[in-house]
């Protein structure tokens, strides 16, 4: 990538021509899910550790995952979570990133001493209240733009206001919020973001995934414009 552009655009150095745009199948429950996933071509898997939502899944049930190639990210999902239970899961297995979905405040977020995805909640927001609520994780390696709120924390196939994405935020930007394969490559157009983010879009039902869906989606992304 061109350095040049960065003293001209700050976001520069994080966004991603279209093709090189990164994948995330969020909402992974099952090991044959996952290796579909991965045979299509995602970056990233990510794993909800949150009882409440349709796709929760526990260390005791994620034991395969020693056996997935060492190089996809390996995501896992929190929403309001004890220390503890974020400590359990990443001594228990092998896991790269973590993402909190909740109200986690930024030193609860950096003190497991991994990189850490923060959840941006865009239900009613504008990019002005999304650039405030960043600014309270500058620890925070990337942000996830979701459409959510109080009662709702990912998963739930509806979309954003994407005028609404903030510019030159400094660090990688995730899109999700009802994202499928026939419409990711406007957003892909529109904001240019560093990966997009998939669950519901990609399933047959709650928590299975659909490898034909995997497929459509991650050929949408690479081909993106």
């Amino acid at each position: 990538m061109n350095q040049s552009n960065n003293t001209q655009q700050p976001n520069q150095s994080i966004n991603l021509p279209s093709a090189d745009v990164r994948i995330k199948i969020c909402g992974i429950t099952r090991q044959q899910d996952a290796e579909a996933a991965i045979a299509c071509g995602a970056d990233a898997l990510g794993f909800v550790f949150y009882e409440k939502s349709k796709r929760a899944v526990t260390i005791a049930t994620l034991d395969w995952l020693h056996t997935l190639p060492p190089f996809v990210q390996l995501t896992a999902l929190f929403v309001n979570p004890e220390a503890d239970w974020v400590s359990s899961v990443i001594t228990g297995l092998p896991i790269d990133v973590l993402q909190f979905h909740g109200v986690e405040p930024e030193p609860f977020c950096r003190q497991f001493g991994k990189r850490y995805i923060k959840a941006v909640p865009m239900e009613n927001k504008s990019a002005q209240d999304a650039m405030q609520f960043m600014a309270g994780y500058p620890s925070a390696g990337s942000f996830l733009l979701d459409n959510y709120g109080e009662q709702e924390i990912g998963g739930s196939g509806t979309q954003f206001d994407w005028s609404q994405v903030p510019d030159a935020i400094g660090k990688p930007l995730v899109i999700a919020g009802g994202l499928t394969p026939d419409n990711v490559q406007p957003v892909i157009s529109q904001v240019k973001p560093y990966a997009v983010d998939v669950s519901s879009g990609v399933e047959s039902s709650p928590g299975i995934k659909d490898k034909e869906k995997i497929a459509r989606f991650v050929t949408a992304v690479k081909s993106a414009i």
